[in-house]
């Protein structure tokens, strides 16, 4: 895919186009999945937002790829692919965004996802980061203390700190899932095809059982379906098959971009229409996040 993007360097406008419909749906999920537990919806109507809807669209793919075996991925695999990318991961993402301000779930979660992978690339699959790429992860760390740190000039010190933890582990869970993928060579869109199917499976009997449908009904079944369709279908899966595409015509290294956005896209968007506004400190923390997030994807040294 590398050599496809350097024999062509002039900038695709398809491929362009696939990077931003991606980051407008990771953008979308982070505001949207904030505005549904402003609005009353627990952390189990959030996981199930984000995991379910995928898992109902990406169900005839697994069919046709063979769910006996999943697709070739074997169940002890796919299981495990499930527990780091699946439940786990909604639970902790709906915990975060429960917990936190929408400028913590924009920031902490690329961030910390950027971080993990890449000291989990270094410790298992031998890779050799460049001096650019390792001073971003430093810029990183000090980017999330100061985003994070500003829950400490707040009265609700104690709950966002455990926002933020649930941010943390849920996106260190989602490294090791990407983790998982690349050791195991598991194609991206097969890998969330398996987690979100078996997540389906799991998850929407508990479900049906464990609803508050009363609490629903009085938050309103049009933000239910906002949650369904802005987490679990534009961001569980048109944002991933655009991205997928976006690499595919531009290269990895160009279609890292994308992701490294995202807090600056993601704040820019939730200030304004959750009314949680950055303080100056967190500003600052989203601009060197931003910074740190693109020396760490390599965008300035294509040295990995």
């Amino acid at each position: 895919m590398e050599a496809s993007s350097k024999s062509n360097p002039g900038l695709d406008g398809a491929g362009l186009g696939f990077g931003l419909i991606a980051l407008a749906g990771w953008t979308a999920y982070v505001v949207v999945a904030r505005h549904g537990a402003l609005a009353g919806f627990s952390p189990l109507d959030l996981a199930v937002a984000r995991l379910v809807p995928a898992g109902l669209v990406f169900l005839p793919y697994l069919l046709q790829v063979g769910i006996a075996d999943l697709g070739g991925i074997g169940w002890r695999r796919g299981l495990t692919l499930a527990l780091f990318g699946g439940p786990g991961f909604g639970f902790l993402m709906a915990g975060g965004f429960t917990l936190a301000p929408v400028t913590h779930g924009a920031v902490i979660g690329p961030a910390v996802l950027t971080l993990g992978t890449t000291v989990l690339s270094i410790a298992f699959l031998s890779e050799r980061p460049g001096a650019l790429r390792l001073a971003g992860l430093g810029i990183i760390v000090a980017g999330i203390l100061l985003v994070g740190g500003g829950a400490f000039l707040t009265p609700v010190t104690g709950r966002i700190l455990l926002g933020d933890l649930c941010l943390v582990a849920a996106n260190l869970f989602f490294a090791v899932f990407a983790i998982l993928l690349r050791v195991w060579s598991v194609p991206p869109l097969k890998g969330a095809a398996v987690v979100t199917v078996l997540s389906l499976f799991a998850m929407l009997p508990v479900y049906l059982v464990l609803a508050d449908i009363d609490a629903i009904a009085a938050i309103g079944w049009d933000e239910l379906a906002l949650q369904w369709l802005g987490q679990g279908v534009f961001a569980g899966c048109i944002a991933t098959a655009a991205f997928m595409a976006a690499v595919a015509r531009l290269g990895p290294s160009r279609g890292a971009v994308f992701p490294s956005a995202i807090p600056a896209t993601a704040v820019l968007a939730g200030a304004p229409l959750l009314g949680e506004y950055p303080s100056a400190i967190q500003i600052v923390g989203v601009a060197v996040t931003s910074a740190g997030l693109v020396l760490a994807v390599g965008l300035l040294n294509r040295r990995v």
